[in-house]
């Protein structure tokens, strides 16, 4: 994919540690800085070869670039807080067009100088491996002419745009205001680093922690709710059953007083009930208008 050239990063340089990472924050969005970058050769299941590759450097996080090739850029686990945050060179690289070079400050080192990182853009959109490292001020321009050359490959009166502040470098050709290229509507889910491992970090951890806490007791509630809804109806069923006992045990007693009644205690003795006969006779009128009473009969509710 490139030519041949001392554009490679050495093995200090390759092995990522948490010093070499950078976190820049632009337009409210946090963009990592200091990714270890190599093709991937698989073309099918690719984060799954990503995340074997991260399991054995025991890696943390990576960002994917899809251009000519599949590339990953892996961090190791920082201090830092990476997850959630984007990668500067896939979005610059996603951003710009055509073969181009961009340089970006990142901030000092011990010494006080000046120290960048580089995109080196390959005209199908591919990284350069040596992007994404950090560099004094002092190796800055000759990183960036042996880059252009290393772009230019077997056309080498191609011009190279280089990108950065035309302010400070007499060799940038094109301005870059981050600030700018950078803005929300151009972030895309893509430029998002991805976690290798399934593991929370703490913050996550506690977050999750909360929410299954809250959970737990929105489930205890509601669960309590339904206990105390079951023990009221259970309660009112008790109590209209013990209603309709109390109204059956009444019934039955009342039906059994009633069998409990003779009728020599509610009516008249005999001689009583014939002086009542006798006494209602005489008060009858035994012929009205000429009719005469065949039949009179006595009993204890009176004459008829």
């Amino acid at each position: 994919m490139y030519a041949k050239s001392k554009l490679r990063r050495s093995k200090s340089e390759s092995m990522v540690s948490d010093t070499a990472i950078r976190i820049l924050n632009i337009n409210n969005h946090r963009f990592v800085v200091g990714l270890e970058w190599e093709t991937i050769k698989a073309h099918r299941k690719v984060m799954q070869e990503v995340r074997k590759i991260g399991k054995t450097r025991n890696l943390d996080v990576v960002a994917i670039r899809k251009a000519e090739a599949i590339q990953a850029g892996f961090a190791p686990k920082s201090r830092q807080k990476l997850r959630g945050a984007y990668s500067l060179i896939v979005s610059l690289a996603s951003l710009l067009e055509g073969s181009c070079i961009a340089v970006i400050p990142v901030g000092t080192n011990e010494s006080d100088e000046n120290e960048y990182t580089i995109v080196g853009r390959t005209e199908k959109g591919a990284i350069h491996p040596i992007s994404d490292a950090i560099y004094p001020e002092s190796e800055i321009k000759q990183v960036v002419l042996d880059l252009k050359q290393d772009l230019r490959g077997n056309q080498q009166n191609t011009e190279i745009p280089v990108y950065g502040d035309l302010d400070k470098f007499t060799w940038v050709t094109e301005s870059l205001d981050l600030e700018i290229i950078l803005k929300p509507g151009n972030i895309r889910k893509d430029f998002r680093l991805k976690p290798l491992r399934w593991g929370m970090t703490k913050n996550q951890l506690f977050g999750f922690t909360a929410a299954l806490l809250m959970s737990g007791v929105a489930v205890l509630f509601i669960l309590n709710h339904v206990d105390e809804q079951e023990r009221i109806k259970r309660a009112t069923v008790q109590a209209m059953m013990k209603q309709q006992e109390d109204i059956n045990k009444k019934a039955r007693y009342q039906a059994a007083l009633d069998k409990l009644k003779h009728p020599w205690i509610t009516t008249s003795s005999i001689p009583v009930f014939l002086q009542g006969c006798n006494e209602g006779l005489k008060k009858l009128n035994l012929s009205i208008k000429g009719w005469q009473l065949a039949t009179i009969k006595c009993s204890q509710e009176g004459m008829t």
